[in-house]
C-alpha cells in the first residue's frame, strides 16, 4: 500500500512538472520566441558598415611635405629643383565616409640661377573647396576646385605675378592613408596635387605634385550627435 502511495505522488509531481518543462523549451519542447531587436544607436549611419568611425561635426587639420613644381612657358621656371609645401583645411563631416572642407596651400622653390636673374623663388598658393570620402575606414581621396595665384621672385628681390596678376582657376587632387586611425584623430600620408592655369599674353599653367604628412581632428560633438567609436 505504501509502495502504491509513493509511485502515484511521484507520478503526480512528475506531470505537475511536465508543462512547465515544455514552456522553458525542455528536451522535446519548442524553443523560446527570440526577444525584440535592440535599435540601432540614434544618429548611426546604416551605410557606413561597423569598421568606420563615427567621425561627425568639425574637421581640421594641416601637413607639408616635399615634391616638385613645373611651369609651362617659362623657360627655367619649375626645373628639377626639390619644392616643399605647406597646407590646412576645416570643415564638417556630413556622414563619417565625407566631409566638405576648405583648404589652402602655399608651394615654393627655388629654382636656381636658370633664367639669369640669380636664385630664383618660385611660389604658388591657392584656396579651395574640395569633398573627401573615405573609401574605407583608412584610405580616403579628396577633390576640389578653387583659385590660386603664381609668382616668382630673383636675387634682387622683385617679384613678377605669373599671368595678370588676377590668379587663376585651379583643381586639387589628394590621395591619402591613415597610419594612425582612431575616432578623433589621424595621421596620414598623402599624395596631393594642384595645377593652376593663368591669363596673360602667353597663358601659363603652375603645377605641383607633394608627398605629404597630414595631421587630423575631428571633433565630433558629444550632444545630438553620439560618439560611439566603431
Amino acid at each position: 500500500m505504501k509502495q502504491a502511495l509513493g509511485l502515484a505522488l511521484g507520478l503526480a509531481l512528475l506531470l505537475a512538472s511536465a508543462p512547465a518543462a515544455l514552456a522553458q523549451g525542455g528536451p522535446g519542447g519548442p524553443a523560446a520566441a527570440p526577444g525584440p531587436r535592440t535599435p540601432p544607436p540614434a544618429g548611426a549611419n546604416p551605410f557606413a558598415g561597423p569598421r568606420f568611425p563615427n567621425r561627425r561635426g568639425l574637421t581640421l587639420g594641416f601637413g607639408g611635405g616635399i615634391g616638385s613644381m613645373e611651369t609651362s612657358d617659362i623657360a627655367g621656371l619649375g626645373d628639377d629643383s626639390l619644392a616643399g609645401g605647406v597646407f590646412g583645411h576645416v570643415g564638417w563631416m556630413l556622414t563619417p565616409q565625407l566631409a566638405l572642407v576648405g583648404e589652402a596651400f602655399t608651394a615654393l622653390q627655388s629654382t636656381g640661377d636658370n633664367i639669369g636673374a640669380g636664385d630664383v623663388f618660385l611660389a604658388q598658393t591657392g584656396v579651395f573647396v574640395a569633398a573627401q570620402f573615405w573609401a574605407t575606414p583608412q584610405l580616403w581621396f579628396k577633390g576640389g576646385v578653387g583659385g590660386a595665384f603664381a609668382s616668382f621672385q630673383d636675387d634682387a628681390g622683385i617679384v613678377e605675378d605669373i599671368g595678370s596678376g588676377d590668379g587663376g582657376p585651379a583643381l586639387l587632387l589628394a590621395a591619402g592613408f591613415e597610419v594612425l586611425h582612431a575616432p578623433r584623430f589621424s595621421l596620414d600620408v598623402q599624395f596631393r596635387f594642384a595645377s593652376a592655369t593663368y591669363d596673360g599674353v602667353v597663358d601659363t599653367r603652375v603645377s605641383q605634385g607633394i608627398f605629404a604628412i597630414g595631421f587630423n581632428w575631428f571633433l565630433t560633438p558629444i550632444i545630438g550627435v553620439g560618439t560611439t567609436a566603431y
